[in-house]
């Protein structure tokens, strides 16, 4: 069991998602970046059954995963005071991260609890998401991290959990996941997004987002569907106009 930082026998070499990108990532959607990637060729990237659990519900950060397994006593025994992978994740986890976790959609015991997630938001991590569970509830909503998990309970990791590998690739509610690949969370829940695509869901999400706040405005001033959504026409005409006077400016 061991900490990895590359992606093996997969065969994809990580690249680093600029910060700019992850800024334009937070204020897209989820049912818009969903679209988008189904447009290029990335359907089923939804975390499926992923909750959030706190008031903070809007991130976008690298993935920084962790693989568990079922523990068993002799490997409890030696993963026990301190030292186990599980810790070293919320102690070298980077600003901007997101600690995943695959939990193998177990949810009887937690992978957090609020002194974990503690340090992850003082070293500047966006977010946790598992397909497990968390606990101490009533205190993670106090932190400020935005947490997201299939399940609630307060039975400790170690009882049913133990770390195996940190940043490898990993299955997280049925999503494959590789190190460094970009998620975004909101209320209705996370979605990753490949590393290679993230700039170009970055710049089409952000102009997906600009029209279709210019075309609800036109519906709630009384335009019909058929005119302002999708834009056609005149509507259309002056979406466009509205767009290259803002970029000469």
């Amino acid at each position: 069991m061991n900490a990895c930082t590359c992606h093996g026998h997969l065969g994809l070499e990580p690249t680093k998602v600029p910060d700019s990108v992850l800024r334009t990532l937070k204020g897209i959607s989820i049912p818009t970046i969903t679209m988008i990637l189904r447009r290029l060729g990335y359907p089923g990237l939804f975390l499926s059954g992923v909750a959030p659990r706190t008031s903070e519900q809007s991130f976008a950060g690298r993935a920084f995963t962790g693989r568990t397994l079922p523990t068993r006593a002799d490997v409890a025994k030696i993963q026990a005071g301190g030292g186990s992978l599980h810790r070293q994740a919320f102690e070298t986890i980077e600003a901007a991260d997101v600690l995943v976790i695959d939990a193998r959609g177990d949810v009887g015991a937690r992978v957090t609890g609020d002194i974990l997630a503690s340090r992850l938001k003082y070293r500047g991590a966006a977010a946790l998401i598992t397909d497990g569970a968390v606990g101490d509830l009533a205190a993670l909503q106090t932190i400020g991290l935005p947490v997201y998990s299939r399940g609630v309970t307060p039975v400790t990791f170690g009882e049913l959990h133990v770390m195996a590998d940190l940043n490898v690739p990993i299955a997280c509610a049925g999503v494959l996941i590789m190190p460094g690949d970009v998620l975004v969370g909101d209320p209705e829940g996370v979605i990753a997004i490949p590393q290679s695509v993230a700039a170009q869901v970055a710049d089409e999400g952000a102009e997906t987002e600009r029209r279709d706040a210019f075309s609800r405005r036109k519906v709630e001033a009384g335009h019909p569907l058929a005119e302002a959504y999708p834009l056609s026409g005149t509507l259309r005409a002056e979406y466009e106009a509205t767009k290259a006077a803002g970029r000469a400016q």
